[in-house]
């Protein structure tokens, strides 16, 4: 049996969503005492499938969990527009991914293990954004 609940106790996360024999199960919002966020969902109390997390500073991870960690595809955004688009294992950056820079130019497209560049020889790639300069050149 399912049960809505909502829980809110001073030093200890608030959370909203509901409850299987005492565990949050199904979907959820938990806001942690550092004022941290989680939406998402639980499967016998671990966050599991679709969640955000959503850091006090304003980044925030959107993409799969599994066993309570990051796992799988997802993004971390920051509040200045930088993106990392890839995948994730147990929390670390694991797997192809691409690092945005604000404008969108691509700074790194490279392969990771465990949060460590698999790379090589080739850690980043750059791509110039020739927008500006060409227009420019036409005034």
């Amino acid at each position: 049996m399912l049960y809505l609940f909502v829980m809110l106790m001073q030093g200890v996360a608030n959370i909203s969503g509901k409850w299987k024999a005492n565990v949050k199960h199904g979907t959820a919002e938990e806001i942690y005492p550092n004022g941290d966020k989680f939406i998402g969902t639980y499967v016998e109390g671990q966050r599991t499938g679709k969640g955000k997390y959503i850091w006090k500073d304003g980044r925030y991870f959107d993409g799969q969990y599994a066993g309570d960690k990051k796992s799988g595809p997802g993004k971390i955004i920051w509040p200045n527009g930088r993106v990392y688009d890839g995948h994730f294992d147990e929390d670390y950056i694991h797997g192809p991914g691409v690092y945005f820079a604000e404008n969108g130019v691509i700074l790194k497209n490279q392969t990771w293990d465990k949060g460590k560049s698999k790379s090589r020889y080739i850690n980043s790639l750059v791509i110039l954004d020739l927008t500006d300069f060409i227009l420019k050149i036409r005034t």
